[in-house]
């Protein structure tokens, strides 16, 4: 099969401080790219992710944004449901839709255009507060967060609850019925996989050894939901697990 779709994401600082020509432009020219996506929600992390700064950016060396906001102007009436999208708190992003303002520039272009939700979906201190019966626990009810040592604080949302769900629906339905994309792509960070000792991600795909296979303890989830799911399909355990000795670690 030729490969005749070339895509680049685009995050909405990009395209505030470069401007969203001149990002496109160097897309088309350096690499060839013929279709571009918004990372339209994305959670908290510094970005660039594996330099320490950016090669050209004119008005910042690095961004580390909120967490898990939308950079679209959510659609009123989109969201009928408990949970709803936060937009940018920030002077120089906050009011514009960021989304619209990529698509319209790529389609000109005759490029294809995209969103991504990225790894979370609600902000951590917020769901912490406002909605902790909606996230992830471990068995022995703690919050489950991920890719960052557990004193970062993350936190996420269950996706067998069926606010969390219909949050998720209502995020894709809005997005595709007021705005011009040809896909959304997920970057979805689904359940938790369990810290190691030294508050890594177990990472499945990897040759490793008992000690993060004993890590899964600390990540899947236990919430009330999940535990009615899976007595509703016969389980019969229990998940009065003890809390674990720390005192020795």
């Amino acid at each position: 099969m030729p490969l005749d779709e070339v895509a680049a994401s685009l995050y909405a600082w990009d395209l505030a401080d470069e401007g969203v020509e001149h990002c496109l432009d160097n897309l088309e020219a350096l690499a060839g790219v013929n279709s571009a996506y918004l990372v339209g929600m994305m959670h908290k992390e510094k970005r660039p992710l594996h330099a320490r700064f950016y090669p050209h950016n004119p008005i910042r060396k690095y961004y580390t944004p909120e967490d898990s906001r939308a950079y679209w102007i959510p659609k009123d009436g989109a969201y009928p449901g408990r949970i709803k999208p936060l937009t940018s708190d920030r002077e120089f992003l906050a009011g514009t839709d960021w989304l619209d303002t990529l698509t319209d520039a790529a389609r000109k272009r005759g490029m294809r255009t995209g969103c991504e939700i990225s790894h979370t979906i609600i902000d951590a201190n917020v769901a912490r507060t406002e909605y902790p019966d909606i996230l992830q626990r471990d068995p022995f009810g703690n919050v489950v967060g991920t890719f960052e040592a557990i004193e970062a604080q993350r936190a996420l949302p269950c996706l067998n609850n069926t606010d969390v769900r219909e949050y998720l629906v209502n995020l894709a339905t809005d997005l595709v019925t007021n705005h011009d994309v040809d896909f959304i792509q997920s970057c979805l960070v689904m359940f938790g996989s369990g810290y190691s000792r030294n508050n890594t991600v177990g990472r499945s795909a990897l040759s490793v050894g008992w000690t993060a296979l004993a890590a899964t303890a600390t990540g899947g989830c236990f919430c009330s939901v999940c535990e009615s799911k899976a007595r509703a399909a016969g389980w019969t355990g229990t998940r009065s697990w003890p809390k674990p000795d720390t005192s020795r670690s």
